[in-house]
Parts: C-alpha cells; sequence; structure tokens
C-alpha cells in the first residue's frame, strides 16, 4: 500500500527497463510481493520475447495495496534457480518497506535467507525512500556477496537500475581470497572479500603485527578459471607518510560495531568499544 503514487510507476518503469536488456541467453523470473507474492513463472524461463512480452504484461496489472512479505517473496526467487548450474542467479530486491507480513523478524529472514540459498545467487537491493530497513538489506546483500543501494521515493529509479545492470552484467571477480604472508594481520574489514565488477575497487583495511618485506596474494575466479595476483611489499614498524590510514581503519570498525548494535541492541562493552576507538583514533 505504500507504493502509492509515483513510486509504483517508476518501479514499473525500471522492471520494464530491465527485462527489455535481458539477452536472448538469459534467464529470468519475476517476483511481485505484497501481503502476498506471486511469480511470473514457477521456475525461471528463457528471455524470449514472448516471455519477455507477457512479463511486461504482468508487471502491469502490479497494484498498491496490501503489507511487506518480504520474507516469502525472498523464499521464491531463492528457489527459482536456473536450471542450467554454471549460469549466475542474480537476485535484485526492490522494497521500500519494512517486513509486515509473516516473519518479520530481521534477524530470522537473514538465516533463513541463508539456508535456502543453497544455489549461492547473488542478492542486490533497491530501497526506496525513508521507510525501508536498511540495516536488513545491507545485511542481507553483504552475506550473499551483493550490495545495496538507496533513492529517495519520488525519485526515478531508472539510473539507479541502468547503473545496477551495467554492473550485474560484467562481474569481474568472484569468490575472492586474499592471504598476507610477512606480517601477523587483525581487524581487518570487510571481513568477508566481495564480489567485484566492473569499475569496482577492493579496499580492505587492517592491522598488523611485525614488519619487513612481505608478500600480499589476491585469488579469484574469472570466466570459470581461478585466477591469482601477488604483490611484494614492506610493512614498515612505522610511517608517517600513511597516517591517513588509521583513522580510516577505525571509521570502518565502528562501522561494524555499530551494524552490530542495529542486529543485537546495544551493550556495555560495544559502547564502550565505540567510544574508545572514536576518541583514540579522532
Amino acid at each position: 500500500g505504500s507504493m502509492q503514487g509515483g513510486k509504483l510507476d517508476h518501479a514499473k518503469e525500471a522492471l520494464r527497463w530491465a527485462l527489455g536488456q535481458l539477452g536472448p541467453h538469459d534467464t529470468f523470473n519475476v517476483v511481485r510481493f505484497s501481503s502476498d507474492v506471486e511469480t511470473y513463472a514457477s521456475k525461471q524461463v528463457p528471455a524470449s520475447e514472448h516471455h519477455k512480452d507477457r512479463a511486461r504484461s504482468f508487471v502491469e496489472g502490479f497494484e498498491a495495496a496490501g503489507g511487506t512479505a518480504i520474507d516469502a517473496a525472498l523464499s521464491d526467487a531463492l528457489r527459482a534457480a536456473p536450471e542450467d548450474t554454471h549460469m549466475p542467479h542474480i537476485i535484485v530486491l526492490m522494497t521500500d518497506g519494512r517486513p509486515t507480513v509473516g516473519e518479520t523478524g530481521s534477524k530470522a529472514i537473514v538465516e533463513l535467507a541463508g539456508q535456502r540459498n543453497s544455489h549461492r545467487a547473488r542478492l542486490f537491493a533497491l530501497g526506496v525512500g525513508d521507510d525501508v530497513e536498511a540495516s536488513l538489506l545491507d545485511e542481507l546483500t553483504e552475506r550473499h556477496g551483493g550490495t545495496t543501494a538507496y533513492v529517495k521515493a519520488d525519485a526515478s529509479l531508472a539510473d539507479s537500475i541502468t547503473a545496477l545492470y551495467a554492473k550485474l552484467a560484467h562481474p569481474v571477480l568472484t569468490e575472492l581470497a586474499l592471504t598476507i604472508k610477512g606480517v601477523r594481520t587483525y581487524g581487518l574489514a570487510p571481513q568477508r572479500l566481495p564480489t567485484l565488477f566492473k569499475g569496482d575497487q577492493l579496499v580492505l583495511f587492517g592491522r598488523y603485527r611485525g614488519h619487513g618485506d612481505g608478500v600480499v596474494r589476491l585469488s579469484g575466479t574469472m570466466n570459470g578459471a581461478r585466477r591469482t595476483w601477488e604483490y611484494q611489499t614492506r610493512f614498515p614498524r612505522t610511517s608517517e607518510e600513511h597516517a591517513f590510514a588509521a583513522p580510516l581503519w577505525a571509521n570502518r570498525q565502528v562501522g561494524e560495531l555499530l551494524t552490530e548494535v542495529r542486529r543485537s541492541g546495544e551493550s556495555p562493552a560495544l559502547r564502550r568499544e565505540i567510544v574508545h576507538l572514536a576518541t583514540r583514533f579522532g
């Protein structure tokens, strides 16, 4: 019901544009959810002109009514994986609200999505407006190798969808792994490395003990094959040249701790650590 007016029109426009971008070798499905959940097809179907035209008609029939059954919609989307196991399974979740129907607990929704994602689908999200539950979307996408974008309630989704589709169409490096030899590292953020898409960069913050020569090794899957890059480097005992890194690291750590506060609630230990990092590193 909260999608009444311009929001629903923008969502339909974005969906129609996305359907138009699908190529002849793609498969797809569309899942509509409010208080109930309805899918265009029982499984992913080929992106033929026939199916794309029928899917556009399906989208035109969307109405702004009811609540927000995010858990049930995710369940259906995760179940409808491509029959070809070598094809990537990508889900884009568009919502303007908080879960209000079925399972409404953020922690439970995240856990259930993890249990159902046996096909290792990558989940991306578009949050529309100010009422969306950002912490839920952020955790879902982080756990499933995607990203979240947010747009204003009265804004067109076209630019966001265009940028997201351009990214999804060019996955560069998946299943990343990073090893650092020569020093002992700790306090790394992010703890789980994301999939890298065209135009992305990987920024990893952390601390280390020891000093001297070292090797940084990054590996990942590119076009179905495993690739590895090695970088010879030196870890100094101290470095005034890179003093800017410490506050940036602390900022990331505070962000991780605040996410934990949103997820599990505030505790004296979390509060003390946040204050300690903020005051020590400015």
